[in-house]
């Protein structure tokens, strides 16, 4: 039920994860065995301010009804490819008093947009009444906006006024993003649920292209194919997943990131795994700006998860003028990224089109499920 609260503890509640989750997530060749999730918990189901009204697909970045300390909600981007809320001083103004906690800075690598400011405290208001939650963390105060040398999409300025990001993902201190650790992650470090306070809140998320439900448990869980994540060296964090990217024939390692952030897929080839691009000449569109394109008749084939048992396999298939070819994940066009030691790709958020997404941050887990395999609330 959407907005309900259980005061069930997790850890008083069996984690053993019950044979019909483990069945639902085994079609095919065996994913990863299924978390360990409570089968009642605090939990919340919070929609997209801009979800479709008929369920149909997101036609742009998901956004949350965001507000501070009971202030004024607007909609800000729930961007899985970074990690914390990053706030213009037109939005959040901290308390007369207030004394940061530090520095922060961080690099939105899609764009090339380096955000320099200055971490305070904030209770963090997250959805509509009634099916809402607020989270306590530090956010990022935005001083100035600076870009880099080849950004794609960025104008430097102090005190920008237009930031409004909400930052849910993990793994991403390694790529710009130094600060962007758990305890900056508002879904992970909720308080309230529908007014009332929580206690034992699983940590993690599951991501449809309606909303999010903050708080897993094994009925949340269903359907899902899971695919474990590594600790980072640090030990505060779990890497990003593993991948497997395939390209006319030839295949490498890579890491993947489900990014609701950007609009587009950019793929770093692994070594050794050609991929044909647009000549410049014929480049057209936003493969002018946001070049080189992946060329017609390019097959990219992408595993995420164990090479011998993924958690999900899909194509994206490029057509005429560097279009992929119609599907509910397809972006509108694929950026080819320069060849490094290994393979990268973000998949843009028409992927969330086509699949559900599940993170488990106590133990280590993503996992995908058909949208049409979600269960409605």
């Amino acid at each position: 039920m959407i907005g309900a609260r259980l005061t069930f503890s997790r850890k008083t509640i069996a984690r053993a994860v019950c044979a019909a989750v483990c069945a639902l997530a085994s079609i095919g060749a065996r994913a990863a065995e299924a978390p360990n999730l409570p089968l009642q918990a605090e939990s919340v189901t919070i929609p997209f301010a801009n979800a479709a009204p008929d369920g149909g697909p997101l036609d742009s970045s998901p956004r949350l009804w965001v507000g501070f300390d009971g202030g004024a909600r607007i909609p800000f981007v729930m961007d899985t490819g970074s990690t914390g809320v990053v706030v213009s001083k037109t939005i959040f103004t901290p308390p007369a008093g207030a004394e940061p906690i530090g520095p922060g800075k961080l690099v939105y690598t899609s764009s090339g947009r380096v955000i320099e400011g200055r971490y305070y405290a904030a209770r963090v208001d997250i959805g509509p009444p009634g099916r809402s939650a607020v989270a306590q963390v530090p956010v990022l105060v935005v001083d100035r906006e600076t870009c880099w040398e080849t950004a794609r999409d960025c104008a430097p300025q102090d005190n920008p006024a237009h930031v409004a990001m909400f930052g849910v993902g993990f793994g991403q201190e390694g790529a710009g993003q130094p600060h962007g650790t758990p305890d900056k992650n508002p879904f992970l470090n909720i308080v309230a649920i529908n007014g009332s306070p929580v206690r034992d809140v699983a940590k993690g998320y599951v991501v449809t292209r309606e909303g999010v439900t903050l708080g897993l448990t094994a009925a949340a869980a269903a359907g899902f194919r899971f695919a474990r994540l590594a600790r980072r060296e640090s030990g505060d964090d779990w890497s990003r997943l593993r991948a497997t990217i395939a390209v006319g024939g030839a295949s490498g390692p890579a890491t993947v990131l489900a990014d609701t952030g950007i609009r587009y897929m950019f793929l770093r080839p692994p070594p050794g795994v050609p991929v044909a691009t647009l000549a410049q000449s014929e480049a057209a569109g936003p493969c002018v700006r946001f070049g080189p394109c992946a060329a017609e008749g390019v097959r990219i084939h992408l595993a995420f998860g164990d090479p011998a048992a993924p958690a999900l396999e899909y194509d994206v298939m490029i057509g005429a003028g560097g279009r992929p070819l119609p599907s509910a994940s397809a972006p509108p066009w694929v950026t080819v990224l320069r060849e490094r030691d290994e393979g990268f790709v973000n998949t843009g958020f028409h992927f969330f089109n086509a699949y559900d997404y599940l993170y488990d941050a106590a133990d280590g887990y993503v996992g995908f499920r058909p949208h049409a395999a979600s269960p409605r609330p």
